[in-house]
């Protein structure tokens, strides 16, 4: 007999061909098995192999996020900073101004003192050239 066909009885087959048959099925069965076993072994390697990498990428992002929230921090330093310049130069702008204001003050009165110092000078120059005409 060249193929194997399932029957209902066992008595039709020989007791030979269905020792050899016995023997090819615990072969196959024993290959199943063994391919079983590599792929069960190649799927845990892969499931292990995947579970580094996503440990890994966990740890990035845990890297990453601390860096987002270092870098808030740092950003809203900066503004702190940032908002105590422009207060800065803004008190400045009016310090600058009320310079300008006190400057401008001051001058009206030193204008008015130099134009009378000028008087008195030349008061006192035509007084002492008198005074040296009268002395020759």
């Amino acid at each position: 007999m060249t193929g194997y066909y399932l029957v209902k009885s066992s008595a039709l087959w020989p007791i030979s061909e269905r020792w050899e048959f016995q023997q090819e099925l615990k072969m196959q069965i024993l290959s199943l098995e063994l391919l079983n076993q590599d792929t069960q072994d190649k799927q845990s390697l892969c499931c292990r192999d995947k579970k580094d990498e996503i440990d890994a990428l966990l740890e990035e992002v845990e890297k990453n996020c601390k860096r987002v929230e270092s870098l808030g921090i740092r950003i809203s330093l900066l503004r702190v900073q940032l908002d105590d310049r422009e207060k800065a130069e803004l008190n400045l702008k009016e310090k600058e101004k009320e310079l300008v204001q006190n400057i401008v003050q001051v001058q009206s009165p030193l204008s008015a003192v130099e134009c009378s110092l000028a008087e008195a000078k030349k008061l006192y120059e035509m007084m002492l050239e008198a005074k040296q005409l009268k002395s020759q």
